[in-house]
């Protein structure tokens, strides 16, 4: 994985070229493990539901920037 974005690619890219793997898949997964979090933390009584109900759209937005952010290919080591 670090090979490939290191040759520019996102992770999403990387997701949709794996056999049985996809940019929307990861995203769920990324997605369901931090609403987990999110509800751990309304039940653990750190955050109230009016803040996990304002915190999940963002949560979504930064999963979504990550797994999409592509950055410009680094050069290969030499030795």
């Amino acid at each position: 994985v670090k090979q490939q974005l290191r040759a520019g690619k996102s992770l999403g890219q990387i997701a949709d070229g794996t056999p049985g793997k996809s940019r929307d898949g990861l995203i769920a997964d990324l997605d369901a493990k931090a609403k987990d979090r999110v509800d751990a933390a309304v039940a653990a009584g750190t955050i109230t539901q009016a803040q996990a109900d304002q915190l999940l759209p963002k949560v979504d937005g930064g999963i979504v920037k990550i797994v999409d952010r592509t950055r410009s290919p680094k050069p290969a080591a030499t030795n």
